[in-house]
């Protein structure tokens, strides 16, 4: 029996461990030899895992909003659950020719539960990664399948995204269609409006500024023709006036020494017997008063003005007029009046050869004016 009430030291202890050591040595080496031969003797079986990272959105969503609303470990759930299934795992053992020694003792769904087995996917989606691994007894094997799972699975996404995103392009499409349509019709009120109140608008009040500007200015300029219009109808009317007052001076000087003549019977035919007019040429006089007119015209405008060249062009031709009456008066001098022809018609045809052109002319003027 054993002693409670003795004290062990460590030498009673190892004395007990070496009276049964074969308790210890015999347990250890059945466990490393069952250890060894089933290393020996299990088959041999290969994993390969790899890790696919989960990039989000970089473009911040206050600018653009992300097609995709849904949480990423939702959409890996769906993804993965979608990868799992009996069409896609029965696409890759046949791809690969998986479990060919066990597809002649297993059903295909007992070989897809295996392939499910051997498979591992590992979704962390708020880490922002996942992991897929797959066990085979070929290396090279092993390490296709998980490649081609990786690729299913990033396919698999991508496909989920661009119906996604599809889907929200034609909501988008008809959403802006829409809006266009409204916005067509917002146009045509606002241009309506526009021409309603043309003129009218604030957004038009510098438009309108400009065009005011423009219209006072050009009221000022025909203000001014107009007053230089009305200034030369007056002169013309005035030149008239005086045109017609020295036809009647000439017409009663003509008049009375023929009828003084006509009653004393007596008719000189020499050149010295007729009566000199005590007034002087009437052509000079008005020559003399266009020149004066021009002079004062000279002090208002400059030479290009219209009054100055118009003055300036009937000076012109009455100094003509004025040489050509002298030349005609200097041949006629020794001539005795033609028999037959009364002096009062010879002297009025003069009159009026030499009147009446200016005074067409200057009422010619005169209606251009009015106009």
């Amino acid at each position: 029996m054993i002693n409670t009430g003795k004290s062990f030291n460590i030498h009673d202890y190892l004395e007990i461990f070496l009276r049964r050591i074969w308790y210890v040595i015999i347990p250890f080496a059945f466990v490393v030899s069952a250890a060894a031969i089933y290393s020996f003797t299990a088959p041999q079986k290969y994993r390969a895992t790899t890790l696919i990272l989960v990039t989000p959105q970089k473009v911040p969503a206050d600018y653009v909003r992300p097609t995709v609303t849904s949480r990423i470990e939702d959409r890996l759930q769906s993804i993965g659950q979608e990868i799992m299934s009996r069409t896609r795992l029965e696409q890759v053992i046949s791809e690969f020719k998986l479990y060919q020694a066990e597809a002649k003792s297993l059903a295909l769904e007992e070989i897809i539960e295996l392939m499910r087995k051997d498979t591992t996917v590992q979704i962390r989606g708020r880490e922002g990664y996942f992991t897929i691994s797959y066990t085979g007894k070929d290396p090279r094997t092993v390490t296709m399948v998980t490649n081609k799972l990786a690729s299913l699975f990033i396919e698999e996404n991508l496909k989920l995204r661009e119906q996604q995103a599809q889907g929200t392009t034609e909501f988008l499409t008809i959403e802006l269609n829409a809006t266009k349509a409204k916005l067509e019709e917002q146009e045509k009120v606002v241009t309506q409006f526009k021409k309603q109140f043309m003129y009218e608008l604030p957004d038009q009040r510098d438009v309108n500024l400009n065009i005011l500007g423009k219209l006072q200015q050009q009221l000022q300029t025909l203000n001014d023709a107009l007053k230089s219009a009305q200034d030369r109808k007056l002169i013309i009317q005035k030149q008239l006036t005086e045109m017609r007052n020295m036809a009647a001076m000439l017409t009663e000087q003509a008049a009375g020494p023929t009828a003084q003549e006509e009653s004393a019977g007596s008719f000189s035919s020499s050149p010295s017997a007729l009566p000199k007019p005590k007034m002087g040429n009437p052509d000079e006089l008005r020559l003399e008063k266009l020149k004066s007119h021009l002079s004062e015209l000279m002090t208002k405008y400059k030479e290009k003005h219209p009054d100055v060249l118009i003055t300036k062009k009937q000076i012109a031709d009455l100094e003509k007029k004025i040489e050509k009456d002298r030349a005609v008066m200097k041949e006629a001098e020794p001539e005795v009046a033609s028999p037959g022809v009364p002096r009062e018609k010879e002297k009025g045809e003069k009159k009026e050869a030499g009147v009446d052109p200016f005074y067409r002319e200057m009422e010619g003027q005169l209606a251009a004016t009015d106009l």
